[in-house]
């Protein structure tokens, strides 16, 4: 994805995760830059955008997240928001045909697919979307990081049996961003809620 479609398709994540109230509220310039920084920042440019080579890193920092108390602290709260982003971006990548070999494999025609993609983001419902993955989610069946896991890989499995289009790929790609972010937002906060052992 080109980094106007990451931001259209994070914006519309968070849209939908701060229509709950229970969902944590996170700053949304942080997370549309972290939703854009593997695109730019050395720190995380050379991972690949690729599930088979990075699921098992996005799920060490969903896990990271996801086991932190959403922080108070404003430089805490913005560096949290951020590496959200950055777990949606990988996540939403993943859910992209030039991200799965599903199309040639040459650099030009990656980013014609990615400049389509982008424009026929901006024609689709994309909050509409994002909202209706989020109530697509029944309470507490992401319980832990394994469930998240269980639920992307079946969502991966569908796309791939899907035939290949850029609205397939913004449906799925918001399904799995909107899956994660809300399991993160919801174990921090349920991290905080907690009682100390």
């Amino acid at each position: 994805m080109l980094s106007g479609t990451h931001q259209r398709v994070g914006l519309a994540i968070l849209s939908a995760l701060q229509s709950r109230s229970e969902v944590c509220k996170i700053s949304v310039d942080d997370f549309l830059f972290g939703c854009i920084q593997p695109d730019f920042s050395l720190g995380v440019f050379y991972t690949p955008h690729i599930k088979e080579k990075s699921f098992a890193f996005v799920l060490r920092a969903i896990a990271e997240l996801a086991n932190n108390v959403l922080p108070i602290d404003n430089t805490a709260r913005e560096t949290f928001a951020t590496r959200l982003g950055v777990v949606i971006h990988f996540l939403t990548d993943f859910f992209c045909a030039v991200h799965n070999q599903r199309q040639d494999d040459s650099l030009p025609l990656h980013f014609a697919y990615e400049a389509n993609l982008h424009l026929v983001s901006r024609t689709m419902p994309l909050d509409t979307l994002a909202q209706e993955s989020l109530t697509e989610l029944k309470h507490g069946t992401l319980a832990t990081v394994g469930d998240l896991e269980s639920h992307l890989e079946r969502l991966h499995r569908r796309y791939l049996a899907t035939p290949m289009s850029p609205q397939a790929d913004l449906r799925f790609a918001l399904a799995a961003g909107t899956a994660a972010a809300y399991y993160v937002c919801s174990a921090s906060i349920r991290a905080a809620v907690q009682p100390a052992a």
